[in-house]
């Protein structure tokens, strides 16, 4: 089974700004992500034009869990990656893109895709469950980056 989102949000910052908190800033997610506790760089060859080749988030209820980049390009302002390590067991992929879009008038449009490979057992009794929960993080990760970065807009 797979469970699949694709979000996005407008925000009131230019898209460099947007992009350099996912970018410069990708490894300090805990700075606005409530979802995040604490991270730290990933060990192991750079992925891109970042420097890192993931982060390593303390998730509340997780654990730690291990995210290594696939793609990662400052022209595009667009990023990939995998959830190696922290899952339940029942999850056997999980991928995010995200995109930071200019929109004309100064803003920004943060793209988020997100999917996921979910084993019939015992995913499909926890799949309404799941997906509700995942639905609202996601919701809650795309408010946070939003308000801050227009926050940081002001500074």
């Amino acid at each position: 089974m797979k469970i699949e989102f694709n979000k996005s949000i407008a925000i009131d910052a230019d898209p460099d700004k947007v992009w350099s908190v996912n970018s410069k800033e990708f490894v300090d997610i805990y700075k606005w992500s409530r979802n995040v506790k604490s991270s730290r760089a990933m060990l192991g060859k750079p992925v891109g034009d970042c420097d890192v080749a993931g982060r390593i988030c303390e998730v509340p209820g997780f654990g730690e869990v291990h995210e290594k980049l696939l793609n990662f390009s400052n022209e595009k302002r667009a990023l990939t990656l995998i959830v190696e390590k922290g899952l339940p067991f029942f999850i056997k992929n999980s991928r995010f893109e995200t995109q930071v879009n200019p929109t004309g008038d100064g803003g920004s449009e943060f793209k988020l895709y997100y999917e996921m490979d979910v084993s019939l057992f015992p995913g499909l009794i926890l799949f309404p469950m799941l997906k509700a929960k995942l639905n609202r993080t996601v919701d809650e990760i795309l408010d946070d980056l939003k308000e801050y970065s227009e926050r940081e807009k002001s500074n």
